[in-house]
């Protein structure tokens, strides 16, 4: 049998795929690589959906997308062809959207951190190290940046 997790799957990864698709090629937009670890109620959030959401400027509505793996580090993509995220203030959303044991779905991740984000990170030129600490039952803590 089944189960709806392998089902939605390659829905999400396919949301994924078009979402990068839409930015696909070379762009003079300038990018810097963002990388981090996002930990949940002190452990490694892994299976997340990190997205990057530019605040302003040309790459407004050009989001950068990326995915945890099981110790919680993400690597956001801008495109098909480029990793990285524009540079400068992004509103970011994590989500863990998924089914759970019983079929039925569940976010793992509190709304502060996606639907109604109060995450605001500040991409610069070079190298970005932002990891999350996240708390299901408190405001939102601040990214250290680092490494």
């Amino acid at each position: 049998m089944i189960g709806v997790s392998t089902i939605l799957r390659p829905v999400k990864l396919s949301f994924l795929a078009v979402a990068l698709l839409i930015g696909c090629g070379k762009t003079d937009i300038p990018l810097a690589q963002v990388e981090g670890t996002i930990i949940l109620d002190g452990q490694p959030l892994a299976n997340a959906t990190v997205e990057f959401q530019p605040a302003e400027g040309k790459a407004k509505g050009r989001p950068s997308i990326g995915e945890t793996g099981p110790d919680g580090k993400y690597k956001l993509r801008f495109s098909k062809e480029q990793w990285g995220a524009a540079v400068g203030r992004h509103k970011v959303m994590i989500t863990t959207f998924s089914p759970d044991g019983d079929g039925k779905f569940r976010e793992r991740v509190p709304a502060v951190y996606n639907s109604h984000t109060t995450l605001v990170r500040e991409v610069e030129k070079n190298q970005n190290w932002l990891d999350f600490d996240l708390q299901t039952n408190a405001a939102p803590i601040q990214a250290t940046a680092g490494r």
